[in-house]
């Protein structure tokens, strides 16, 4: 018996973005060279890339301006650094999962930001032995 078991590892990728765009800025490219590197190395693994906005305007606009950041970011991979599309899965926010809540300019730039998670499936072998004995009666 075995079961699969999903390690996740939550990775910082510092890119931020201008105000109310998915342009990946230049400081941003050697990060995301780093990320494809590590993603060479460990095959196994999978991104799941999510782009996150600021809370300035509205949710709509904000969802999609997130799913943008994280495709942008999960093209360049793919496109520039070779990295199977399977591998990676670029998911929108908005300005659900703020990491700074302030309303200030400050905690705006904070909050355009890309987050990146590693995934590793693994199959972990989860034995259980039962014994019974039985008495036979002569």
């Amino acid at each position: 018996c075995g079961m699969q078991t999903v390690y996740i590892e939550p990775l910082k990728l510092d890119i931020k973005f201008a105000h109310n765009t998915y342009t990946i800025p230049a400081s941003g490219f050697p990060k995301i060279q780093q990320l494809a590197s590590y993603l060479d190395k460990n095959t196994e693994l999978k991104v799941v890339i999510e782009g996150h906005t600021s809370k300035v305007g509205d949710r709509e606009l904000n969802q999609t301006l997130s799913e943008n950041r994280a495709k942008a970011v999960a093209f360049v991979l793919v496109n520039d650094f070779n990295i199977n599309e399977e591998r990676v899965s670029p998911v929108g926010y908005g300005f659900d999962s703020l990491e700074e809540e302030g309303d200030t300019p400050s905690a705006h730039a904070i909050n355009r930001r890309i987050k990146v998670e590693l995934k590793k499936t693994s199959h972990v072998d989860n034995m259980k032995w039962t014994i019974y004995t039985v008495e036979q009666a002569l």
